[in-house]
Formats: C-alpha cells, sequence, structure tokens
C-alpha cells in the first residue's frame, strides 16, 4: 500500500500499490484528491529523494510518499542586455545586467537561472538572492542552447571543436565532455532521469551521451538527418524527434526506430505530452494532428485540428504539465489554447502587436505567458484568453520570457 501525505503527516491519498505507478500517476490522484489544478506546484518525495514523473514504484509493502508543496512560480524576462525576474503578481523582484545576451531560463526546480551571452558565457545565478554562483565557458552562439538537467544539478554547454561540456550547476565543476561530430553542437537534452543526453549537430546528426561521464553511447543517425524538435518520454527510453525528410520518428535509446509518422504535408514541429500520452505534429501547410499513443509508441487514435492558422516553425507549441491543453504561438500575433483531447479551441489569446518570441504556460497550466518582438509580455487566462497582467515595461525588446 502506498500512503501519500503532507509535511504536516496528514493523508491525502492511499493508494493500491500491487503494479508499478508512475510519479506522474501519483502526482495526477493526489491533484484529484485535492480537487484542483495544482500540477508542479508541490514535489513528491521518496526514501529521501525526489520523486520525478518518469519514475517508478513497484509494490514493496508498505511505502510513504511525502508531498512538499513549492512556492509561487517566478518568471523571468531576457530583453537586449537586462535579465528581470518577476513575481506571479508582476511585481519586479530583480534586474541583472548581461551584456550580449541571447538567453534564459529556469532550473526545473526554480532555485536557479542561467542566461547565455554571444561570446559562449553562461551565468548561473540563484534566484532567491540574485547572486550569481559561476560562470561557465562554452562556444560563440547566436541561440540559446545551454541547458538544466531535470534534476537540476548539471548544466550543459554546447562548446567548440564540435563538443558540449557537462558542468556541475552549483560549482561550475567541469564533469564531462560529449565529443563525436563533425560540425558544431545545435542542440542538447536531458533525459526525464539526467542519466543521458542526447545532442545533435548543426549537419543534423544525433548521438547518445551518459552523465555525467560524457562518454558515448550510440549514434541515433542511421535513418536520417534530425531537426531541433526533440523530446524524450518521461520513461526516458524512448525519444520523438522530426526529421529533415519531412516525417516524424520515435526512437528507443537503441536507436531503433519504433515508429513513423507520416502526413500528407511535411512536417515542421512536434510535441509531447508530460504524461507520454499524446503526440502533437504541425505541418508545414498550417494544419496539425493529435495522436494518443497507447504505449511504446503504438497509436490508438488521432484527431485532425483544423482552422489552426497560421504557424512557422519554430513558434512556441507546447502541452500544459496536465496534458490536457496544448498552446500554439501564431503568426497573427495570438496563442490559441486547444483541448488535447477533443481538438476543440478553448481560447485565443490577443494583445501584441508584433510576432511572438516566446510563449509557455505557468506550472498549474492555468495562465499562459507571451513575449512579443515589441509589445510589453502578457499574461493570460488559459481558459478565456482574458489578459490578466501587463509586465511592467521594458528598456528594450524582450526576446523570451517564461515561468519557473
Amino acid at each position: 500500500m502506498l500512503h501519500v501525505l503532507s509535511l504536516d503527516g496528514a493523508t491525502v491519498a492511499t493508494l493500491d500499490a500491487s503494479s508499478e505507478l508512475s510519479g506522474w500517476q501519483i502526482r495526477d490522484i493526489v491533484n484529484k484528491n485535492l480537487g484542483e489544478s495544482r500540477a508542479e506546484a508541490f514535489d513528491l518525495v521518496f526514501d529521501g529523494h525526489m520523486l520525478h514523473d518518469g519514475d517508478l514504484l513497484s509494490n514493496s509493502g508498505e511505502m510513504i510518499v511525502t508531498i512538499v508543496w513549492r512556492s509561487s512560480p517566478k518568471i523571468v524576462t531576457a530583453s537586449k542586455d537586462v535579465v528581470s525576474i518577476f513575481d506571479s503578481s508582476g511585481q519586479k523582484l530583480q534586474t541583472c545586467d548581461i551584456p550580449q545576451l541571447v538567453g534564459v531560463s529556469f532550473s526545473p526546480d526554480g532555485s536557479l537561472w542561467l542566461g547565455s551571452t554571444t561570446d559562449g558565457s553562461v551565468l548561473i545565478y540563484d534566484t532567491d538572492t540574485g547572486e550569481k554562483i559561476c560562470s561557465l565557458k562554452g562556444s560563440r552562439r547566436r541561440a540559446h542552447n545551454a541547458t538544466f538537467s531535470p534534476d537540476s544539478s548539471m548544466v550543459l554547454v554546447p562548446s567548440p571543436g564540435c563538443t558540449a561540456l557537462l558542468y556541475d550547476a552549483r560549482t561550475g565543476e567541469s564533469l564531462g565532455t560529449c565529443c563525436g561530430f563533425h560540425t558544431d553542437v545545435r542542440l542538447g537534452i536531458f533525459s526525464p532521469d539526467s542519466s543521458m543526453v542526447l545532442l545533435v549537430s548543426q549537419d543534423g546528426f544525433a548521438s547518445l551521451f551518459s552523465t555525467p561521464s560524457g562518454s558515448t553511447l550510440r549514434q541515433m543517425s542511421e535513418v536520417g538527418k534530425w531537426n531541433s524538435s526533440v523530446h524524450f518520454f518521461s520513461s526516458s527510453d524512448l525519444v520523438l524527434t522530426v526529421l529533415r525528410d519531412g516525417t516524424g520518428r520515435i526512437f528507443d535509446t537503441t536507436g531503433c526506430c519504433r515508429r513513423t509518422f507520416r502526413e500528407s504535408g511535411w512536417l515542421s514541429d512536434a510535441a509531447l505530452s508530460p504524461d507520454d500520452s499524446k503526440v502533437l505534429l504541425v505541418l508545414s501547410d498550417c494544419t496539425a494532428r493529435i495522436y494518443e499513443i497507447a504505449g511504446e509508441g503504438k497509436i490508438s487514435k488521432s484527431i485532425a485540428l483544423g482552422d489552426l492558422g497560421i504557424y512557422i516553425s519554430p513558434y512556441p507549441v507546447c502541452f500544459s504539465r496536465s496534458s490536457s491543453k496544448i498552446l500554439l504561438a501564431l503568426d497573427s500575433c495570438e496563442v490559441k489554447v486547444v483541448d488535447s483531447c477533443t481538438g476543440d479551441v478553448i481560447c485565443r489569446c490577443k494583445g501584441g502587436k508584433h510576432h511572438i518570441t516566446s510563449a509557455s504556460f505557468s506550472p498549474d497550466g492555468s495562465q499562459v505567458l507571451v513575449s512579443y518582438y515589441n509589445s510589453i509580455p502578457k499574461i493570460f487566462d488559459s481558459t478565456s484568453g482574458a489578459c490578466l497582467l501587463d509586465l511592467p515595461e521594458h528598456p528594450s525588446v524582450v526576446f523570451m520570457a517564461s515561468f519557473s
């Protein structure tokens, strides 16, 4: 039997653990028992360690999982040489000057944030104090491509010599080097359990590496070249990607292709729901399709999305944390929120006057944060589409904004 307790010892849920339960399944049951949507407003702790959504618990007698509530999410914005941190009400908490800034991101636990610059520097800061923790060095860049591991302990930084370096996020210590490409590393993502990293080179070749050593596990590119749409399943054993031949593929981590998605048009982007149950494919003709995944990449049904609007890759497209909603940023300066089960439009978030530079759901999925090329960033209600908040004026164009 699995008991889910709050920190004061109160029982939130009691579950039959006769079969395996994932962290996400436990989280979903807790949310239903609480009677409100609080996805990612709390962490689950088992046996002294954080329980990630993809982790599995098997029956082993009486087990206890504890809920640790998180504080309200913060918001980070990046403009020309300035990073600003806000609380959820729009109150500015910090401002940090970082010359030649190309991007920022929070660590998954929200305790750290990093800023990337064109000269290859990656600066890591403490979210609460604003103190700089360490400075890392990578290759010169025009786009933000440094990333935290899901457990927030490591940072991956593409580096000179067609390599990527793994660093300790809090000390800046070099942990390992991933190498073996003939061109520079374009992007890298960690597996949900932080045990692997998948790198894609500028010329479209992909390889899998172990962490933190950086040793090569295997090449993943035998069937075609990859673009920048790459997503790990929460189990860490499958990867969704879009290839440059216009198809979508699901690979296992041995490099074997488990599923190929071929549509009537060229695939330009893809997204994977956090619970692994749905795949969204966006086509170059501005249509889309939602596939329901039964397991092992098998399809149970699909839904076509009509009246999508003008979508141009790589505009933001993603699922909410609960997997119930889909966000699609369009070239009409609006964000469309869609029900992931029916394909029906829930709302349209309008208000910006210039093209969208970033868009994301809040952790609980109730809000949408949107930044524009030359407009004030806005927060919308993800059910009604009403604008809830305009973030304060910024010294220059905001090219990125996200929740912690």
